[in-house]
């Protein structure tokens, strides 16, 4: 509405929101539909930014509520979630990633042990195998 009092001011024909939002804001020139139009804008992202906030909270809250008197029902409801994912990664990626972890053979020996004598000798050893 602000804007097309900015476009329409210099017309004589006015109408009564027209008129009712300049005394509100009591607007007087150009300039200041300008800087009222930016501190409404301030003032509504302000407010979104509240909303989100209480939004994430009350959220907190209920599912606070929901793991005190059912912890079963609360994880049902963590699974059903989904998260979105925007880039998800490309196959051949998740399996470079995957054969760089598990793709070589690596040999962890361990000759002695910090637990005590019992143990004196054994070597454990372990091995990833790529498939």
């Amino acid at each position: 509405m602000l804007t097309k009092i900015l476009k329409e001011d210099n017309q004589e024909k006015k109408s009564k929101k027209r008129s009712r939002i300049k005394k509100r804001y009591n607007i007087k020139t150009k300039e200041d539909i300008e800087t009222i139009t930016e501190s409404l804008k301030i003032k509504i992202q302000a407010k979104a930014q509240r909303l989100r906030r209480y939004e994430k909270g009350s959220k907190g809250n209920r599912q606070n509520r929901l793991f005190n008197k059912d912890r079963k029902k609360f994880c049902r409801s963590l699974v059903k979630e989904e998260i979105p994912v925007e880039n998800p990664p490309r196959k051949e990626q998740i399996e470079q990633f995957w054969r760089g972890i598990l793709g070589e053979e690596k040999i962890c020996t361990s000759r002695e042990s910090k637990m005590g004598s019992n143990n004196e000798g054994r070597s454990l050893q372990y091995y990833l195998k790529s498939k």
